[in-house]
């Protein structure tokens, strides 16, 4: 076997090991996730299961926390993206950075419901078909 025979063998084993591990990670989180409530019950792992439990609740609260910045970050980004050349200004900007358009202000051929830049001319978005205003 050449070495980069060799070495390639040894990616491939590397890699399905890793693909293993993660299977077997899932599986037994899967299988923790069943019986916990049941362990909780048991006096001797009770403390383990309840920092679980919390551990649990911490991640969904930062998910929820997580989900509501991401929103705000997505508006705000929108708030400073220039609709006729999509750059992306400095909070705060009444006009574009890069091409000068008012902010916020809607070009002709523009979907408000897709944000596909549409030909001027058109009455209907070309991507999602709403009524385009002129």
């Amino acid at each position: 076997m050449t070495l980069d025979e060799t070495k390639a063998k040894l990616d491939e084993i590397n890699g399905l090991i890793a693909e293993l591990e993660k299977t077997e990670f899932d599986l037994c989180a899967e299988l923790g996730k069943k019986i916990i409530p049941e362990i909780a019950k048991d006096s001797e792992h009770a403390p383990l299961a309840a920092k679980i439990n919390e551990a649990i609740e911490k991640k969904d609260n930062l998910r929820k926390e997580e989900t509501a910045l991401e929103e705000e970050y997505q508006l705000q980004l929108k708030a400073n993206t220039c609709l006729y050349c999509n750059a992306i200004n400095t909070a705060g900007s009444a006009f574009c950075e890069e091409c000068g358009k008012k902010l916020g202000e809607i070009p002709p051929g523009y979907c408000t419901e897709c944000g596909w830049s549409n030909n001027p001319d058109m009455n209907f978005c070309g991507k999602c078909g709403s009524k385009l205003s002129k």
